[in-house]
């Protein structure tokens, strides 16, 4: 998951807005709960095949009904 978000210009530095995006970040993940990523943490899931093939599954089996 990416954040894209613009920032103001007053007196940030680079460390603070990579941080402030990192915070957005983690944040989302948390939120959206992205089945390929772990929760948390930025890191894909080393089982993202089998959870994100799971839910497709699971999505076609409840509109085959």
């Amino acid at each position: 998951m990416e954040v894209y978000k613009l920032l103001s210009n007053k007196e940030i530095t680079n460390g603070e807005r990579d941080c402030t995006l990192k915070e957005m970040e983690h944040d989302a993940i948390k939120d959206v709960k992205p089945l390929s990523q772990l929760a948390t943490s930025d890191r894909l899931n080393k089982e993202r095949k089998n959870v994100v093939g799971k839910a497709i599954e699971d999505l076609l089996k409840k509109y085959e009904s």
